[in-house]
């Protein structure tokens, strides 16, 4: 098993076990507050996790790390019906992406996400470009 894989798996089941606040979805208030708690697992370097208090509805920062590597997290949350639903935003040094070829990507039951080096500018259609993977993103919350 590689070290990336390994590392994959501790910070997956380190996230399952976190507790996480009940009834976060009972209340319905717009103003609520939830605890959000991420890793992120790079390809080329050591992983980094935390935990967040962001408000729903409102734009919260994950990650703000200014050195090596230069990387940037934000998060907003929504109700839609009984579920959350998001945004999710990467930002690197040298420009970064989702899956998506953007730098923002929309999600509701996803938890994990892949983000490469590059942005997407126009598509060409039928033309594939690899890019390369610099990591993933693991979301928890109730």
């Amino acid at each position: 098993m590689t070290l990336t894989k390994r590392l994959f798996t501790f910070f997956a089941l380190a996230l399952i076990g976190l507790p996480a606040p009940r009834g976060a979805l009972a209340s319905g208030l717009a103003d609520e507050n939830i605890r959000i708690q991420f890793a992120v697992l790079l390809d080329h370097d050591d992983p980094i996790s935390g935990s967040v208090v962001c408000t729903i509805g409102k734009v919260c920062r994950l990650l703000e790390q200014e050195e090596h590597p230069e990387l940037g997290l934000t998060v907003n949350l929504h109700r839609e019906r009984d579920y959350l639903a998001g945004k999710l935003n990467v930002r690197c040094k040298d420009s970064c992406s989702f899956s998506n070829g953007r730098s923002t990507t929309e999600f509701q039951d996803v938890r994990q996400f892949d983000f490469f080096n590059g942005e997407d500018g126009i598509r060409i259609p039928l033309v594939l470009k690899p890019r390369e993977k610099i990591g993933r993103v693991l979301l928890l919350y109730p």
